[in-house]
């Protein structure tokens, strides 16, 4: 057993629970009993193919899941990728919907969050996610978007986030999920002890989505060691500045 105890929590605003990190959906089935005793959220990046989804299906029981997809060129063709991933999970229902977005100069009110949304109402999906390895893009998206699950870049290493985006996501109702840096928002937390003790310690700020089982005698860090990777974090990197009040970072000056 790993010295970390395993338990569950509320993933609020989401309706369902949560242990100490997500699993990718890669993990099955070779770890599906080890996944079956740390039940969590289990999340199929855009970087996981059909036949991945299909592999894992039989091993997912009732466990919530979140797919993610990239931003497609046109908003129609979302319904047909979630028809497709709805198949392969053999599932009725997504959880969370995640769509990683490449520019946010138009998703306010472009075609792509009306497509989810409409999904959303028919039941086919249960929340919105949005993802961006920018943590200003993930600051604005929270301010500006029905989005209930946002996936962003928190990690030992890259620390940005919690200048401001996290407490933005909160403060707006979104629930957090955390990735590797803003060169890897696709790829889970880094697999090292240090990194994996910094998640962990900081699951209910952001959920960490960690891509394999953890070592056996993991502890995290307690909440003095965490403040103290914040402020030595602080001293070699500057908050990034404010948001121009109504563009996203692409186009402000």
């Amino acid at each position: 057993m790993n010295a970390i105890p395993w338990s569950q929590h509320p993933f609020s605003p989401l309706s369902f629970k949560v242990g100490l990190c997500a699993w990718r959906i890669t993990m099955l089935p070779a770890c599906a009993n080890y996944i079956n005793v740390r039940p969590s959220l289990i999340v199929a990046t855009p970087e996981d193919d059909d036949e991945t989804l299909r592999a894992a299906a039989p091993f997912l029981k009732s466990l919530p899941i979140m797919v993610g997809f990239h931003e497609p060129p046109f908003s129609r063709s979302v319904r047909g990728l979630v028809e497709k991933k709805l198949a392969a999970l053999g599932r009725q229902r997504i959880d969370v919907l995640t769509m990683w977005i490449d520019l946010t100069v138009d998703l306010k009110g472009g075609g792509m969050l009306q497509a989810m949304r409409a999904l959303r109402d028919e039941g086919l999906i249960g929340e919105i996610g949005l993802a961006h390895g920018d943590a200003r893009e993930i600051e604005w998206i929270a301010q500006r978007t029905g989005a209930r699950l946002l996936v962003l870049p928190y990690s030992l290493g890259d620390q940005t986030a919690r200048f401001r985006a996290i407490d933005t996501a909160h403060e707006y109702g979104m629930a957090c999920l955390a990735v590797g840096s803003i060169n890897e928002v696709t790829k889970p937390i880094p697999h090292d002890t240090a990194s994996l003790r910094f998640a962990l310690a900081e699951h209910s700020r952001a959920l960490p989505l960690l891509s394999e089982p953890l070592p056996d005698d993991i502890t995290a860090l307690n909440a003095e060691q965490v403040e103290d990777a914040w402020r030595s974090y602080r001293e070699t990197h500057a908050e990034p500045a404010p948001l121009a009040r109504s563009t996203p970072p692409e186009t402000a000056g």
